[in-house]
């Protein structure tokens, strides 16, 4: 199986089950794609979506439309084995993002999305790497800054870098759109900004 969600305009792949695209635009960015290959686990991870949407929270953030909290996945064993499989899968491709992985990142947040026939994802962006995981087709994912449309296709995954401006225009199916949505941060950026608060904190008058 390819992946399909990315359209290439050059046919032929390195690796079908993990790639790393080097874009530059105003600023060199990478975004990793790939496939995990369980649809088992995509199935189970869909069911805990919809056991476990939390209405404290759909709705009123960027996503205009269903949510489990923003921390539901952050610990569950099949996030956990997801994320896994992307860093091995990830570093045999030699990209240096998924080397000691957690040595350099912490996952902050980790949540499922439902999106039903006319909700969608208001245009924002993250201070971190932003990763999501397609459990059904859907609308796109559009990322305006490299003119990418990503079509969802279940169990394949897209990482964004830091800062990138992305949108999911309004769902047109009958059937729900899923997805499971991470934010890996930075710890060496967090650890200095932690630092500088205390720091600001102790002389606070």
């Amino acid at each position: 199986k390819l992946i399909t969600m990315i359209e290439f305009e050059k046919q032929g792949v390195i690796n079908p089950i993990c790639r790393s695209l080097v874009i530059t635009y105003p600023r060199e960015v990478i975004v990793h794609t790939g496939i995990y290959p369980y649809p088992e686990d995509i199935h189970n991870l869909l069911i805990e979506i919809k056991n476990n949407i939390d209405p404290d929270v759909s709705y009123v953030s960027n996503v205009k439309g269903r949510m489990t909290s923003w921390h539901h996945f952050k610990d569950h064993p099949l996030f956990i084995k997801y994320l896994s499989y992307v860093i091995n899968t990830q570093q045999r491709c030699n990209h240096e993002t998924f080397k000691h992985f957690y040595e350099k990142y912490f996952v902050s947040h980790a949540w499922g999305n439902e999106l039903r026939k006319g909700e969608y994802v208001k245009p924002h962006s993250h201070s971190c790497l932003h990763g999501i995981l397609y459990l059904t087709e859907g609308a796109p994912l559009i990322v305006p800054d490299l003119t990418l449309k990503i079509h969802p296709q279940p169990g394949e995954y897209i990482i964004l870098p830091p800062e990138m401006p992305h949108y999911v225009s309004p769902h047109t199916s009958d059937a729900s759109r899923f997805n499971i949505v991470f934010n890996a941060e930075d710890k060496i950026s967090k650890a200095s900004w932690e630092k500088t608060k205390r720091i600001e904190d102790k002389f606070k008058i």
